[in-house]
This record gives C-alpha cells, sequence and structure tokens, in this order.
C-alpha cells in the first residue's frame, strides 16, 4: 500500500465529504432522473471510499497532535 501523509488524506477527506454532499443534493432534488442510477452507484463508491479515508486518517493521525479530528474534516 502507499504511504499517504495525513495532509494528503484530510485533502482526500474533505474533497470526498464535498462530493458526497453534492451527489446526495443532486439525488434528493431529483430522485426520479432517468440516469439508470448512476448518481446513486456514484454516491454509494464514494461514501465506501470516504469509509476508508475515514479508517487511513485516523490510523495516520493517532499520534499527531498537529492535525484535526475527523469530525471537524467532514460535514456527512
Amino acid at each position: 500500500m502507499a504511504d499517504v501523509d495525513a495532509i494528503t488524506l484530510s485533502v482526500a477527506v474533505e474533497a470526498v465529504d464535498a462530493l458526497i454532499t453534492t451527489l446526495a443534493a443532486e439525488l434528493e432534488a431529483n430522485p426520479d432522473a432517468s440516469d439508470g442510477g448512476v448518481l446513486e452507484m456514484d454516491l454509494l463508491r464514494h461514501t465506501k471510499a470516504a469509509h476508508k479515508l475515514e479508517i487511513a486518517y485516523r490510523e495516520a493521525t493517532k499520534n499527531a497532535s498537529n492535525m484535526p479530528p475527523y469530525e471537524r474534516l467532514v460535514r456527512n
């Protein structure tokens, strides 16, 4: 597995969380869109990625006092 530092992980966490927010809003605004389930699949993929990023971030920062807690990085 690639060695990714905590700062890079924090940027990825924030970016994926922002995209989850956007996808969820699009889906909520138009739940009957005939996109073949693309929005739902994208939301699911990003939600799974967010979970893995959370685990990686928590592991990378467990001994780092200079990084914000995970909860401050996300809204979802």
